[in-house]
């Protein structure tokens, strides 16, 4: 799999990276597990979201409204409490290595907290900020390779030319496999690095 993406690094004049944020450079679930509990006396961990946040479906047994009021106020009032995920020095080699974006499906209301929280725990990766309307499409967006968490682009991603996901590991896509389009990784880290070593 490591020779799927050398290979397509290799095969383009210029690569764009889509970076996401929720999951994968950021935990707001953490918080959001912890409101669960004080709230509805619901008790989980991250092991138990084995399914993905779906508009209109019941997730982690509350309406998928109440799901999102809570995760829009783990990012408006404690953001600065969401823990991050990735290591600094590996983003800042990144984003002077390729064209990276940061990009997010959750929203116009999302981007002040995430900029504020980028700032705070990444101030010296120099990016810009993308934040399309909520769940919408990202491989619509021009860019290479996505790294992401989010089972659904995986399919999509499949069935287009020059695009390649690097799937971060998470309990809701465990039934994605590797192929020549998506290549698992553990972490953040672990994926930035892979795309470190062809340049």
């Amino acid at each position: 799999m490591k020779k799927a993406i050398a290979d397509f690094v290799k095969g383009h004049d210029s690569i764009s990276i889509a970076l996401d944020v929720d999951q994968v450079l950021a935990n707001p679930f953490a918080l959001v597990i912890k409101e669960l509990h004080k709230t509805y006396g619901i008790h989980y961990t991250p092991k138990d979201l084995k399914e993905y946040p779906t508009p209109g479906k019941p997730f982690l047994n509350v309406t998928n409204e109440e799901f999102n009021r809570m995760y829009n106020d783990v990012w408006n009032a404690h953001w600065k409490d969401i823990p991050r995920l990735a290591n600094n020095e590996i983003l800042v080699r990144l984003s002077k290595t390729f064209k990276v974006d940061i990009v997010s499906s959750r929203g116009e209301e999302a981007a002040a907290p995430l900029h504020k929280w980028l700032n705070l725990y990444y101030p010296e990766m120099k990016t810009h900020i993308v934040v399309t309307k909520k769940y919408s499409d990202k491989t619509a967006l021009p860019y290479n390779i996505y790294i992401d968490d989010a089972p659904r682009l995986a399919s999509s991603i499949e069935q287009m030319e020059g695009k390649l996901l690097l799937l971060i590991d998470a309990p809701y896509n465990k039934g994605i496999k590797n192929s020549s389009k998506t290549v698992r990784f553990p972490d953040v880290d672990s994926a930035c690095t892979e795309l470190l070593k062809v340049r």
